[in-house]
């Protein structure tokens, strides 16, 4: 329930990715869809995840989108280039791009920590707001943040509990948030790019789902697209199923060793990733 209340925002951050496209859509000129399709997903996750709009689809050059930006790359680099995951040595061997990580981190954490700080306030005036007035409200508990207005991942970490009863802390609820963030924008930034892609090298499979998408919602491309319009797309499902299963975000899993392993004939020690 709490994943359809965002299909709104789904909808609306999706047309402004359309639009700016509209103005590149030429027929002739070759467009680059990864970066646009990056910050409308970023405008998504900022909003599901911590409530607010950071607007990167208007203001692509803000100190926020260049840090997640510049992060997300120099974390992929380190990725496939197994010598660079150590810290010690990416700092040795790449000075620069270690700066710029520790740079973009700070200005990550700082962003997140200020939000934390405004959305506890603005619970905790919620709160006091609904206590004064529950007498005098039968529906009090609709004014419960997360029912009035919709509840962001930020808004559950702040009214959770460890399993000592005790609140997480604010460097818990920061280093969630910003996990939650880095991965939910990067992954649907890839699965989406490459779904476009494949629908662009198969003309077939592109003609039977605009042929679905028309036939469901028509020509009226202003009516609003609700969560079971979204379910009764089957084709629209396949197609992204098939991207992923050709394309998956994560194409890894990393694994720590708690104990030796022999993989073959070779010997893995314990303790190692």
């Amino acid at each position: 329930k709490i994943l359809e209340q965002f299909v709104d925002v789904f909808e609306r951050q999706s047309r402004v990715l359309v639009q700016k496209l509209a103005t590149l859509a030429d027929g002739a000129t070759i467009v680059d869809i990864y970066p646009h399709v990056g910050l409308m997903t970023l405008d998504v996750i900022a909003e599901t995840a911590m409530g607010v709009s950071v607007h990167a689809q208007q203001d692509a050059k803000s100190d926020f989108v260049q840090a997640v930006n510049d992060v997300t790359n120099i974390v992929a680099t380190r990725f496939i280039r197994p010598i660079l995951a150590f810290p010690r040595v990416f700092k040795l061997l790449r000075p620069r791009q270690y700066e710029k990580q520790m740079a973009g981190i700070e200005i990550m954490h700082h962003f997140t920590e200020k939000i934390i700080e405004e959305r506890r306030k603005a619970l905790q005036n919620k709160n006091n707001a609904v206590a004064e007035t529950a007498s005098d409200a039968p529906n009090a508990e609709m004014w419960d943040i997360g029912l009035k207005p919709r509840m962001a991942l930020l808004d559950v970490l702040l009214q959770s509990t460890t399993t000592d009863g005790q609140p997480l802390t604010d460097a818990q609820i920061r280093d969630e948030v910003n996990t939650f963030m880095f991965e939910g924008h990067d992954t649907t930034t890839s699965a989406i790019s490459f779904c476009l892609y494949l629908l662009s090298r198969h003309a077939d499979c592109q003609r039977v789902l605009f042929e679905e998408i028309r036939n469901h919602f028509g020509t009226d491309t202003s009516r609003p697209i609700k969560y079971a319009d979204i379910q009764q797309l089957t084709y629209l499902n396949c197609v992204v199923k098939e991207t992923l299963r050709l394309y998956p975000p994560i194409p890894v899993i990393g694994r720590w060793l708690k104990e030796e392993l022999v993989l073959r004939e070779y010997l893995i020690f314990c303790r190692l990733q």
